[in-house]
């Protein structure tokens, strides 16, 4: 993941997930992302390990990146 090239989302929309609300993004060529940091948070895993796993997965690592949200 890379701070440096993150994302700039044309759309902000915040979702349900199992009860809890998240916030998904779409960035200009359609795709959509969502921070995997608030569903850690809503899981109660810590964020910073599975970051590595994320990073040092082959698949996920490869697509993972940094997508700016707005905070409300």
């Amino acid at each position: 993941m890379n701070d440096e090239s993150a994302l700039v989302p044309v759309e902000q929309k915040e979702v349900q997930f199992y009860g809890d609300t998240i916030i998904a993004v779409r960035v200009e060529e359609g795709d959509v992302f969502v921070p995997v940091r608030p569903i850690c948070d809503l899981l109660g895993v810590d964020w910073s390990a599975q970051r590595r796993r994320i990073v040092r997965d082959p698949v996920m690592g490869a697509e993972a990146m940094s997508v700016a949200i707005t905070a409300t």
